[in-house]
């Protein structure tokens, strides 16, 4: 009795414990709405701050890079054509939009803001930011969605919808979601029937 019981409550720890590792989908990462700001101290022994402060609303993601002069992008995932936005105090607001993929122009102005924005999501976001990388409830999780959904819109020409069932998957050939299976208390072999069991006719 002590045998099934310990048996059952290892089955229920497995399940929990696989549920708890789902990582998020490409659709709750699309419909999530978010704000995070990670901190990390800059130049002149951290007086000058390197912030990096990211804003999600649906498909419009904003990334606000602060150091010397504040810059901040706007990517809207869900629109067409494929640009982004720019805006600083120096240039005020530049609208840049891709009129060739970047392996066959990679001096296009939009090849390299793109190469930029991305850049500062690696270096300034997903390096530092806190948590678990899939999930969105961590700072590094929702870093990590923006980083796919902006690397899909800017280099792959993927425009989003909220509005369709199917989402693009954000994670290529792997599976939607990296969920391990539960593994279940071992089971003694079952024992052959009597019809399996050879017979022998006293001959050796």
């Amino acid at each position: 009795m002590r045998f099934i019981k310990f048996s059952f409550l290892l089955v229920l720890f497995n399940l929990s414990a696989a549920h708890s590792l789902e990582r998020f989908t490409s659709k709750e990462c699309l419909n999530a709405d978010y704000e995070i700001k990670i901190e990390r101290a800059g130049m002149l022994f951290g007086l000058i701050k390197n912030n990096l402060t990211i804003e999600k609303q649906g498909c419009l993601i904003s990334l606000k890079k602060d150091k010397l002069i504040p810059v901040q992008w706007n990517i809207d995932v869900c629109r067409e054509p494929v640009h982004l936005k720019k805006e600083s105090k120096v240039s005020g607001q530049e609208v840049i939009k891709k009129k060739k993929t970047c392996t066959e122009n990679p001096d296009d102005d939009f090849c390299e803001y793109t190469k930029d924005v991305l850049g500062i999501m690696q270096d300034d976001g997903l390096i530092f930011a806190s948590g678990d990388r899939d999930r969105l409830e961590s700072d590094h999780g929702k870093t990590y969605c923006s980083f796919l959904l902006m690397k899909h819109y800017l280099r792959k020409d993927e425009v989003f919808s909220r509005y369709q069932e199917e989402v693009i998957n954000l994670f290529g050939k792997e599976s939607e979601v990296s969920t391990p299976k539960p593994s279940l208390p071992s089971e003694s072999p079952a024992l052959p029937s009597p019809a399996e069991v050879p017979t022998t006719n006293g001959n050796f």
